[in-house]
């Protein structure tokens, strides 16, 4: 069994929202109507940094922001969240799975400063 103190990477699903409506998704059916069983909802940079305190990020190797049920890249608070992660832990490697057709400059430009 693990210990806390043995996670090195963790995988988060920053959003349940998305753009996109890929045929396979489970969040509709064949790419059309959007499937109710799903909550659209997205994790605040205030929510990880309750879930996930500076010590804790310290220990860690590398975050992935999953795109499994949303992508990560319409968070609202995408940008902010990869700073608060780079402030606690500069080489941590952080990865966004995105299908990058969202988005706005703004958050592009903040998250491509931390070449994530």
């Amino acid at each position: 069994m693990y210990t806390a103190k043995q996670i090195r990477t963790l995988e988060i699903e920053l959003s349940s929202n998305c753009q996109a409506s890929c045929p396979l998704c489970l969040r509709n059916f064949h790419g059309a109507t959007y499937n109710k069983g799903y909550t659209v909802n997205s994790l605040t940079c205030t929510d990880i940094q309750k879930i996930l305190p500076q010590e804790f990020i310290l220990q860690l190797d590398t975050i992935i922001f999953e795109g499994n049920l949303g992508d990560a890249i319409v968070a609202p608070d995408l940008a902010d969240t990869v700073e608060y992660l780079r402030s606690c832990n500069k080489n941590m490697q952080i990865e966004i799975h995105t299908n990058g057709s969202a988005g706005t400059a703004d958050t592009w430009q903040r998250l491509a400063q931390y070449n994530t």
